[in-house]
């Protein structure tokens, strides 16, 4: 049994986003208990390994810009370091409220879109209309070489200007099948499958799909 890209990439994403919520969880458990234990360091590199090997995730995962990490981080940064790039003691012009909150508005983001990961379907739809498609156009070539088929064989039909005629009318005058609207699928299946140099003009393809009886025969281009 095949195994199914895009459910798998489904799986993936929520993977990734429960990990990523552990992770924020883990870290701010550790981060507050510093801060009730009254700890400090001299600088955040000693504090972003500190943590780490708390958490168990590489050090730099608090050093990568615009993530939900590093900005949980850098909110107890300024409370547990001695020392702080400039980047880092903006975050102190921020309440402990608001960091609080924005905390919890990520978390919240994560959680609707695990709920919404989970409810996508499964890949049968798409599956399944990839799978009519191939059918379609399997029956469509295979209706294209049948018609193709007849009209070689038919000395009566014929095409021009796109449409399909006949000279098997009442009166022996030529009669129109067939309107070119209809027509154009075939003809352009057939003009696809001409594989010589250059291309055939309508007129050309429609003298090759007369019978060898008929060729020869004017028509207008």
């Amino acid at each position: 049994m095949k195994k199914d890209p895009y459910n798998s990439k489904n799986n993936s994403d929520c993977e990734r986003l429960v990990k990523l919520r552990l992770t924020l969880a883990k870290t701010k458990a550790a981060l507050d208990s510093l801060v009730k234990g009254g700890e400090s360091f001299n600088n955040a590199h000693h504090l972003a390994q500190h943590v780490a090997q708390i958490v168990r995730v590489d050090p730099s995962l608090y050093r990568k810009p615009s993530t939900p990490q590093k900005e949980l981080f850098d909110s107890y940064a300024v409370k547990l370091c001695k020392k702080l790039p400039k980047s880092m003691r903006s975050a102190q012009l921020l309440p402990a409220e608001a960091l609080t909150i924005k905390l919890s508005e990520a978390t919240h983001r994560i959680s609707v879109l695990e709920k919404i990961l989970n409810n996508i379907p499964h890949c049968s739809t798409p599956v399944a209309v990839v799978t009519k498609t191939n059918s379609f156009l399997y029956e469509f070539e295979t209706t294209c070489k049948l018609v193709e088929t007849i009209l070689i064989e038919d000395q009566y039909l014929y095409f021009e200007k796109g449409k399909l005629m006949t000279r098997a009318s009442m009166t022996g005058i030529p009669a129109e099948l067939s309107d070119s609207k209809t027509c154009k699928p075939f003809l352009d299946w057939r003009h696809a499958r001409n594989t010589h140099t250059g291309s055939l003009s309508t007129a050309e393809l429609e003298q090759s799909l007369r019978a060898s009886t008929q060729t020869g025969i004017g028509e207008d281009d």
